[in-house]
């Protein structure tokens, strides 16, 4: 882990009944940890920022007047790093495989399992960088359905087998949902990025 920090305050006093100061704080940390056993690195990046400003001043009555106008922001971004085998880069993509168990011993049970996934795509949650990651605002598009499989699956970190049970739904269905959704907010960035160049077209 390697982290960088830097913070200032800077402190003006106008006359005796006002006074104002600014501070401005900014950290960068980088975190590379080994993920399971496939060979797999995940690297995180945060990238804090905080200011404020502050005037305050006292009346002639006594009273003590406070202006104070504050700003947040923290960035963060998760990548995953993946060896290259026979030339192939896993980085950027995954490989996932899955099925069932049957139990002989009693009718109708079984059990999922799975093996580890090679690659280098992880996903934003809690378990992956202790936070988890700022809900998605195009998820906040799709309608409860759709919703649910994306956070199931991208942000709580299911596999669709355990979201279908989760949501008592068909395996299908779950995959089904899943396309539709990822189709859809595609769609929604993309128009987005348009209008965001044609407003820029007309100011430029």
């Amino acid at each position: 882990m390697s982290e960088t920090a830097a913070s200032g305050r800077f402190d003006i006093k106008m006359n005796n009944r006002w006074s104002s100061y600014v501070r401005v704080f900014h950290d960068k940390g980088t975190d590379l940890r080994p993920e399971g056993i496939s060979g797999r690195v995940v690297r995180i990046t945060d990238d804090p920022t905080n200011a404020v400003f502050n005037l305050q001043g006292a009346t002639g009555r006594g009273l003590i007047n406070e202006f104070k106008v504050g700003y947040n922001a923290a960035p963060s971004r998760i990548n995953g790093l993946a060896p290259t085998v026979d030339g192939v880069d896993f980085s950027s993509l995954a490989i996932n495989l899955s099925g069932s168990v049957a139990n002989t011993g009693i009718a109708g049970q079984g059990s999922s399992s799975g093996i580890v996934v090679p690659g280098g795509l992880v996903r934003a949650n809690s378990a992956t960088n202790g936070h988890a990651q700022p809900y998605d605002p195009f998820a906040q598009r799709l309608d409860v359905d759709h919703r649910a499989v994306i956070v199931l699956y991208y942000y709580v970190g299911l596999r669709p087998e355990e979201a279908a049970e989760t949501l008592g739904l068909p395996v299908g269905t779950v995959r089904s949902r899943l396309h539709r959704a990822m189709q859809q907010m595609r769609a929604a960035l993309e128009a987005d990025a348009r209008t965001e160049r044609l407003v820029g077209g007309r100011t430029a």
